[in-house]
């Protein structure tokens, strides 16, 4: 439903899904949310001045078309030929179907030139939505600290415990996101902001709406959470005092699914070299959102910032769910 929505804010629905998607909207409290950051975020956009295309654009474009409709008069032909050997064939089906196919192919011309650019709109807006998501989880870290004597939220216990087991409640399991569900349990932020808008759709099954106050340790499970945040080691941090200035990033390529199931197994692995360049999945690989201190947010193509590979621990090569950063200049966004 949220690629349809994005299509609705385009005008590229048809009129079936439009009524649908109107109808979530007005209902469904995600759908309305991200048709308004939508219209707040690239609705501004129809303040710009108009301004006429570039006649070598229309000449580029046209040009294409050509290109692969040639003329009408060699379609009729390749038609005829291929009727040659029959006896009898009506010249007036014959023109109109080639007629009709010189339309298509002009259409799928136009399809080619203009579904890449629609395309990258769409991105380019859930990226702005990204961007957005992250920046308010910034405001709520500083919200937090300004409100707790300058510390950042950190309930999860010292290195050499998992930090990995999002979603468990239990008091003696420990995930690296209790400390961002502090965030959203004290109303520092909304649990909606944790949700990637980029993420690709795994599954046709929608986020519920959940009652935070049900959640007392952590967020309901990793679905709820797609960025990873700084490992803290359990230790109270002060805001002041973070180095290498780092507090998350879109969803780290190395925890997803076929290395975790939820909250009861973590599958040890090695890093190859395709593990070593991968990015977040929220982009689609293109790269990820990084949240720096005091809520500046940056797309980044690559991984490493200053020389640190913000996504594994310096020096670890293999991964049970239990590293800890090798230092406070080691950024190791988890899970």
């Amino acid at each position: 439903m949220k690629n349809l929505v994005i299509d609705y804010f385009f005008d590229l629905c048809n009129e079936q899904d439009k009524k649908e998607v109107e109808k979530a909207i007005k209902g469904d409290f995600e759908c309305s949310r991200l048709y308004n950051g939508l219209k707040n975020t690239i609705g501004q956009m129809d303040d710009l001045p108009d301004v006429k295309c570039p006649d070598v654009v229309l000449a580029r474009m046209f040009a294409r078309i050509s290109e692969k409709t040639k003329s009408q008069m060699d379609l009729e032909s390749l038609i005829k030929n291929e009727f040659g050997h029959k006896k009898k064939y009506n010249f007036a089906i014959i023109s109109r179907f080639s007629r009709i196919a010189a339309v298509l192919a002009i259409v799928v011309g136009i399809g080619a030139t203009y579904m890449p650019v629609t395309r990258q709109m769409r991105l380019m807006s859930l990226k702005s939505l990204c961007e957005k998501n992250l920046s308010n989880i910034g405001f709520g870290m500083s919200n937090y600290a300004a409100d707790n004597a300058g510390m950042l939220p950190s309930v999860a216990s010292a290195g050499g415990s998992p930090w990995w087991k999002v979603g468990s409640q239990k008091e003696a399991d420990h995930s690296n996101t209790r400390n961002q569900w502090l965030l959203v349990r004290n109303g520092y932020a909304d649990v909606n902001d944790f949700i990637c808008p980029a993420r690709p759709v795994i599954s046709d099954g929608r986020l519920k709406m959940i009652d935070v106050c049900d959640y007392q340790k952590d967020f309901p499970s990793k679905d709820f959470v797609n960025y990873s945040f700084k490992l803290m080691n359990g230790r109270p941090v002060r805001l002041v005092d973070m180095k290498h200035g780092i507090l998350a990033a879109d969803s780290n390529p190395l925890f997803e699914e076929s290395t975790m199931d939820k909250y009861s197994f973590f599958k040890s692995f090695k890093l190859d070299d395709q593990l070593r360049n991968a990015r977040s999945i929220n982009h689609y690989g293109s790269g990820q959102n990084v949240l720096f201190v005091y809520n500046s947010v940056k797309f980044n193509r690559d991984r490493m910032q200053a020389g640190d590979d913000i996504y594994t621990v310096r020096g670890a090569d293999s991964y049970s769910g239990y590293e800890s950063p090798s230092d406070d200049t080691d950024v190791f966004l988890a899970p």
